[in-house]
């Protein structure tokens, strides 16, 4: 099975950590999203991907050059203009000669089965089949709804709303359907299938956590409960210390006052506090600070500074300070 995934998008709701490097150059738990998500791929035996680019696209070329692309074949395709999730693969249907591919967001966190989703696509002959789980707020994201084991629709309200993973399976006829320039699958191939009633979009449902990181909150709730659920961790993510569940790129520099916390490649101070919270390399953290609740890029924080609920990130000569609760409400997608 070959997969694609979705690197182009402007990554909006992390600015300005986004605003000059690609959202799949973001890191969780100390790693680039594109990275996770390529080794996901290359366990469950895909090793022909495609990436398509946008916004600071050379910066994932460059990266994955220098990487390996984690040991799948890379395909770019590059994007003039933002095609949309089925413009996308429109834009790479020169890629897909098998009869289904797998769709992933890079942003979507999730222990996939790939295996089992092809399964469930193959028996039932889907044109689309979509990994969903329970949604936790059906007023966040649109939610989908299912009769069995197939979307009866999308939107409204249900007895048991479902969310849309940022994981899927298309059978190669589907994208026939798509017409090129900026299309989505919502819109215009999931919404005019159920329209039609011919093709069936089916789901499966996860055994397990999902987690959109596409803004600073979401972030923040899959760090923690990471660290708060998982015992091991792999060694490009850090050493995990499971008595503070505090997982850290370089066990040297964490100090005895941090708990349950991600903590990359940075600097703090031995009397400093730090929990509940996510430190991205570069991140300089002064005495007596406490930083609580947050997510910390690479800027100093002057001694004594007290951080709550905060996103701080360096832009243009300054520090740019974000609620979380801002930046979790900010750009919201219809359907994840």
């Amino acid at each position: 099975m070959k997969a694609i995934l979705l690197c182009a998008g402007l990554g909006t709701r992390l600015q300005p950590a986004t605003s000059h490097s690609p959202k799949a150059l973001f890191r969780f738990l100390n790693v680039p999203l594109i990275d996770r998500r390529l080794r996901a791929l290359v366990r469950q035996g895909v090793t022909e991907v495609a990436v398509n680019l946008h916004h600071e696209g050379r910066q994932i070329v460059e990266h994955l050059s220098e990487s390996g692309g984690s040991g799948a074949a890379i395909r770019f395709f590059w994007e003039a203009e933002i095609l949309g999730t089925a413009g996308a693969v429109k834009n790479a249907q020169s890629f897909f000669e098998e009869e289904e591919f797998a769709i992933w967001n890079v942003d979507a966190e999730a222990a996939v089965d790939l295996a089992a989703l092809r399964d469930v696509h193959r028996r039932d002959g889907n044109i689309a089949t979509l990994l969903v789980t329970g949604s936790p707020d059906p007023r966040r994201f649109t939610p989908l709804h299912a009769e069995g084991s197939r979307v009866s629709a999308i939107g409204g309200e249900g007895p048991d709303p479902l969310l849309f993973t940022g994981v899927s399976l298309l059978s190669r006829r589907a994208i026939d359907r798509i017409a090129p320039g900026h299309r989505s699958l919502v819109e215009d191939l999931w919404r005019p299938v159920l329209a039609e009633g011919r093709e069936r979009i089916g789901i499966v449902r996860l055994e397990g956590s999902a987690f959109d990181l596409g803004s600073p909150a979401d972030v923040l709730a899959a760090s923690l409960s990471a660290v708060e659920t998982r015992r091991d961790f792999d060694p490009s993510e850090g050493i995990f210390d499971r008595r503070a569940k505090v997982l850290a790129a370089d066990a040297d520099i964490v100090p005895m006052g941090a708990e349950r916390s991600v903590i990359g490649r940075v600097k703090i101070a031995d009397d400093a506090r730090i929990a509940d919270a996510v430190l991205f390399d570069g991140a300089d953290v002064g005495s007596g600070c406490a930083v609580t609740r947050s997510l910390i890029g690479p800027v100093r924080l002057e001694p004594g500074e007290r951080i709550d609920r905060m996103f701080l990130w360096p832009d243009e000569g300054r520090v740019h300070r974000m609620s979380l609760h801002d930046s979790s409400q900010r750009g919201d997608p219809a359907v994840k």
